[in-house]
This record gives structure tokens, sequence and C-alpha cells, in this order.
């Protein structure tokens, strides 16, 4: 019995191996350049379809959504490109024209807080 569930293993190992691979891109694309003591961050798409993205870094985090354009960022300084985490999915359709930010508490983000801006 051991050396049929082994041979199932084996054959099924082979035939993952063997089936032609699916690549998929991620949507979304962050790019960074630091000029001086400012980092700028860009973020563009790699989908044909609209995509929504989050862009954080630190206790901030901006939403956006891109279709057919790039977003530009400025950093607060002292914030470099390994303090930036990007994630993004396809949608059906672009609803926001500009980036925002989501306050779930519907109180005035602190200043302290944005480190973020849109360019």
């Amino acid at each position: 019995m051991g050396s049929s569930v082994s041979k199932k293993t084996i054959i099924i190992s082979a035939a993952l191996c063997l089936s032609p691979s699916i690549v998929f891109a991620y949507p979304g694309n962050l790019t960074t350049n630091l000029e001086g003591n400012e980092l700028k961050a860009t973020v563009t798409s790699n989908s044909d379809q609209p995509i929504r993205c989050q862009l954080s870094a630190g206790p901030d985090i901006v939403w956006m959504e891109i279709e057919d354009k790039q977003e530009n960022f400025k950093l607060a300084e002292g914030y470099r490109t390994h303090d930036l985490s990007l994630y993004c999915k396809v949608i059906k359709q672009k609803t926001k024209p500009r980036p925002w930010r989501i306050n779930p508490y519907n109180t005035p983000i602190p200043e302290w807080n944005k480190v973020i801006y849109p360019d």
C-alpha cells in the first residue's frame, strides 16, 4: 500500500513539473527615486484593466485607482524605499479620480500621520 501511494505522488509531481507554467504578472509597479533627501515614488499599472492600489509608508496609507496613467508621490524626509509597500488588485471600473486616505473613525487625519503626499 505504501509503495502505491509513493508512486502516485511521484506521478503527480512529474505531471506538475511537466505541465506548462502559468505566470501571473503583479498588476501594480512601484518605482522610487531619491533626490537629495526627498524620496519620490511612482505607481504604474501592469494591467490592461483598471487597478486599485494601497501604498503604505509607516503609519500612512494612501489608496489610488489607476487606469491609463501613473500616480506620483513625495514622501516625508527620512523615508526610504524599504519603508514602502504596495498592494494592488485588478478592478472592473475606476471610480475615484485621485488618491485618497481611508479614515475609519471619520475624524481628521493628524498631520504627523501623513508621510505620503500626492505630487
